[in-house]
């Protein structure tokens, strides 16, 4: 037997000798635990601290999530407020310049002496659409003073405030048209009353 022999020898006692310390040393008892319950129990302990780390994470970043979400609203609750300032600004503007277009038609006509078939039709088309033109701003008006962030459907609102200046511009635009009617039908009969006199 060599020097390789002996130390195999002497390697195989160790280990013999060292395993059976262990052995008893970590047998179960009433004071230690297996070793592997305590890695198990450490490991069950860190996974808790992760889960309840990940939840307190969530619940910060749903809070900043839900501040930023009122911010923006009530950013959106000024900028419609301004919109509905200058909308009614904008709107009474316009119709003044229609009012006083109208009644710059009407001194030409009753001036001239001129005669229109339907003229009081006319006029009468012109306040109808200059009422559906008011309406239309009461209600975007109404629906923009009763906007709040607190409300249900904050985005159903803007959109329907969206909705409601396309409404007041469709019926700006109509109210328009009927004031051209009246413009065209008295020019024409101008038109023709200057033609008869020529004659």
């Amino acid at each position: 037997m060599g020097i390789f022999g002996k130390l195999l020898i002497v390697l195989l006692l160790f280990l013999f000798t060292s395993g059976t310390v262990w052995a008893k040393s970590t047998s179960p008892s009433a004071t230690t635990k297996n070793p592997f319950e305590q890695i198990r129990e450490k490991l069950l302990e860190r996974r808790e601290q992760v889960q309840d780390k990940r939840q307190e994470t969530r619940n910060k970043i749903q809070t900043k999530r839900d501040e930023a979400k009122v911010r923006i609203c009530e950013a959106k609750e000024k900028v419609l407020t301004n919109r509905t300032t200058s909308l009614t600004r904008v709107v009474t503007t316009i119709e003044e310049k229609f009012t006083n277009i109208v009644e710059g038609v009407k001194a030409f006509y009753t001036e001239k002496g001129l005669t229109v078939e339907n003229y009081d039709e006319l006029l009468a088309d012109i306040d109808v659409k200059k009422a559906a033109a008011d309406a239309a701003l009461a209600s975007a008006t109404a629906n923009a003073e009763a906007f709040t962030c607190d409300s249900d459907d904050p985005k159903g609102q803007l959109t329907q405030f969206r909705q409601d200046m396309q409404a007041v511009k469709k019926a700006l635009n109509d109210y328009k048209q009927s004031i051209r009617n009246l413009i065209v039908a008295v020019k024409t009969a101008s038109s023709a009353n200057g033609e008869e006199a020529n004659e």
